[in-house]
């Protein structure tokens, strides 16, 4: 099923929060609570989706990951990027969105990156939303949860090329007005200032 990225969230604010060990369940917490407020959208990456069951978008694009974790009962909407070799067939209630290549920024589909948290980011970016928080996307290789099961992709060494294209997505992104912030204390994604989740938060109180 082709995915539909029309600005819902034009001018929103959006949280992306990904499996990197630096997410915490006080983090989750909190993210909740904005959501509980319409202070936000939330877009999980991977097993995100687990702690942050109120999110707007589960996005996976490893269909192994789709194969492992169905989550039939997950009520938002749920993407994956046609970039798999295997060709194999998603579940039928998750939307694939064209890929474009490794790294830029398109109109009709988004760029890999070589990995889902720089999806993610696209993907709120072709949703509208004008500030971006990163949540848990470290891109040092470790997992709050532990290891993936077998069967599903645990890891690459690639990290640091992964980290790099979002050196190239930055400008993009920040050309057409978007602000993104990085809340991950670890990461080594150096595109994006360093804030804290609850400042951020907070300022959009203000």
């Amino acid at each position: 099923m082709a995915s539909n990225l029309s600005p819902d969230w034009q001018g929103l604010a959006a949280v992306i929060v990904g499996g990197g060990e630096s997410f915490s369940a006080a983090d989750a917490r909190l993210i909740g609570m904005a959501r509980n407020k319409d202070l936000i959208r939330v877009i999980t990456v991977n097993d995100a989706v687990y702690p942050c069951w109120f999110a707007d978008i589960a996005y996976a694009c490893d269909i192994d990951w789709w194969k492992h974790h169905p989550i039939p009962e997950f009520l938002g909407r749920k993407l994956r990027l046609d970039a798999n070799p295997k060709k194999q067939v998603p579940p039928a209630d998750v939307e694939t969105i064209k890929s474009l290549g490794e790294h830029g920024l398109g109109k009709n589909g988004i760029y890999h990156g070589r990995n889902s948290g720089y999806q993610a980011l696209q993907v709120a970016f072709h949703l509208g939303a004008s500030r971006i928080c990163l949540v848990g996307i470290d891109m040092s290789g470790g997992h709050w949860f532990g290891e993936h099961p077998k069967g599903v992709r645990r890891g690459s060494p690639l990290r640091a090329t992964m980290s790099r294209n979002f050196d190239h997505l930055g400008p993009l992104l920040a050309a057409r007005g978007v602000d993104v912030v990085n809340a991950s204390p670890i990461s080594t994604i150096r595109a994006f200032p360093k804030v804290g989740l609850s400042d951020w938060l907070q300022a959009l109180e203000a």
